[in-house]
């Protein structure tokens, strides 16, 4: 092997270590406990079955596998069935997974009410928000969003204080029609 190979070599391992990095550093985490996650299956011919999942584990393969069918790969879990209907990879068929916060997601037009509360249940303030909108709470009150579309993404955050220690339930999800869904976070000191 000459030296000019041997650098071109070396240069290209060195990016591949730098992407590998990149990577790990960067990767979204994943996290223990429990989750519900609503699934719709949209089918060629336009119908659509939804699937109300739960499941204390790590990765989303944990709360849809009564459904789904596959195999591990080196990119993860190889979805090649849902409900029975088998992707079909002489015809270029392909299941795919979307969790509504992807660059294809609408994001929600329009306002919605919303009531603040405290910790006795008495309103505290009333008013709108939009997608992307901020409400402020104190400590104990609670902000009820009225009128969210079934199916729509939601995220709810909240800024550090220090020297405050923020734990959240259910931060992110999706709205299941007549039901209510609730984003809390504690703050210890």
């Amino acid at each position: 092997m000459n030296a000019k190979t041997k650098k071109i070599l070396l240069a290209f391992v060195c990016l591949l270590a730098a992407a590998l990095v990149i990577f790990l550093i960067t990767r979204p985490e994943t996290f223990a406990g429990k989750k519900n996650v609503t699934v719709t299956v949209v089918f060629a011919d336009g119908s659509e079955k939804v699937h109300q999942c739960t499941t204390k584990g790590k990765f989303l393969i944990d709360a849809i596998q009564d459904f789904v069918t596959g195999e591990d790969s080196s990119y993860g879990y190889f979805i090649t069935g849902v409900d029975g209907v088998e992707a079909d990879s002489a015809n270029e068929e392909w299941w795919c997974l979307y969790d509504g916060n992807g660059d294809d997601a609408e994001e929600l037009a329009g306002t919605y009410n919303y009531t603040i509360v405290d910790a006795t249940g008495a309103q505290v303030s009333t008013g709108t928000i939009a997608s992307g909108g901020t409400l402020v709470l104190k400590d104990g009150q609670t902000a009820k969003i009225i009128g969210l579309p079934q199916d729509a993404y939601y995220e709810v955050t909240e800024a550090a204080l220090t020297p405050f220690v923020t734990t959240s339930t259910a931060p992110t999800g999706t709205i299941v029609a007549e039901s209510v869904v609730t984003a809390a976070f504690t703050n210890t000191y």
